[in-house]
């Protein structure tokens, strides 16, 4: 393979029924000077789905839990190429996302598009992000999250200084790689006008609405071990955590009635709830 540049996903079991709306955005990508990289996750591909690959591409397989796969081929991929895009296996792109990345993101380490959101109730994608902001700094992800591993896009050379900070037992491995990212002053910036579009459903990390109590009590545990990982590197304090521990306790003992009062009423990206 020649290319430079990759678009990479990693296919799970449970993702695999998406394919064909996944591939067949790659494959009609209005600029196609990439290879795609598809690391299969305790699953296979037999020729059905091979044979609807239309662009250069190469299997990576290991089984692994989800993020600790994701880790392992992003090590494997940023050997070979300058720029990798990803997208998950479950969502799927606009055919001018790639294009537009490569012509824009000249001299940033990463790059954030737009995400639309849709299920299969909802027969037109919504637009979900709203942010003016062109340049990314640390205070935009703070305390919640818009960048994820279905609209970033990477330069390798960011990547490998970040690579071994990134911790795969973090449920948000993309709040995890962006602040990383961040720490090291790696410059970012976002385009609202550029599109994934971002698949709800049962298997979401990370759900944008109908929060039930048992969700809620898990997001808010993954959020205080994100904070905790990160007192290493100065960013959050224990004071927020114990904060965050504190609501927590209460959540666990309310019921599924009063559980709204708990939740921040500006969802405007991920982890924005609580």
């Amino acid at each position: 393979m020649k290319n430079k540049f990759c678009i990479y996903s990693t296919l799970f079991p449970k993702s695999k029924k998406f394919f064909k709306e996944f591939i067949n955005s790659i494959n009609l990508q209005t600029k196609q000077d990439f290879d795609l990289i598809l690391c299969l996750n305790g699953t296979k591909l037999n020729s059905s789905y091979t044979d609807l690959i239309k662009v250069p591409y190469k299997l990576i397989s290991c089984d692994l839990p989800m993020n600790k796969a994701r880790v392992f081929a992003l090590k494997k991929i940023m050997k070979n190429y300058e720029m990798i895009t990803l997208l998950d296996s479950d969502d799927y792109m606009s055919k001018d996302r790639y294009e537009l990345i490569r012509n824009k993101i000249k001299d940033n380490d990463f790059f954030v598009n737009n995400l639309h959101i849709f299920s299969k109730n909802k027969s037109k994608p919504k637009k979900w992000l709203s942010i003016s902001k062109k340049k990314i700094k640390l205070k935009d992800i703070y305390s919640s999250n818009f960048i994820g591993l279905s609209n970033l896009t990477i330069k390798t050379k960011a990547l490998k200084k970040v690579i071994n900070l990134i911790n795969p037992n973090l449920l948000a491995l993309d709040w995890c790689i962006a602040k990383l990212l961040l720490i090291i002053k790696a410059k970012g910036i976002y385009d609202p006008n550029i599109v994934t579009y971002y698949r709800q459903y049962d298997q979401n990390v990370s759900n944008l609405n109908n929060f039930n109590k048992e969700q809620i009590i898990r997001d808010l545990d993954s959020k205080i071990k994100h904070y905790e990982y990160f007192l290493k590197f100065n960013i959050h304090n224990v004071k927020e955590i114990n904060k965050l521990k504190e609501k927590l306790i209460e959540i666990k003992k309310i019921n599924k009635k009063n559980l709204k009062n708990f939740l921040n009423k500006n969802k405007t990206s991920w982890w924005s709830h609580i």
